[in-house]
């Protein structure tokens, strides 16, 4: 049986960038500056929950 928690999930930069209706570059720039955090894994990967915090943590703030 596969674990569907979304706390589990891995995102691609590019999921995450249509999340936040940006582009791949945003995330990558908010990912160097250490605002989000990912995980090497061939390709970086940002988990569901990181994302959840970055929202969070971000609500009504300017950030790009």
């Amino acid at each position: 049986m596969i674990n569907t928690n979304l706390e589990n999930v891995l995102l691609t930069v590019n999921e995450v960038a249509k999340t936040l209706k940006t582009n791949s570059n945003t995330v990558y720039d908010l990912i160097n500056r250490g605002e989000l955090k990912g995980l090497k894994l061939g390709r970086i990967k940002i988990p569901y929950f990181e994302l959840e915090r970055f929202l969070r943590d971000n609500l009504g703030k300017e950030v790009i």
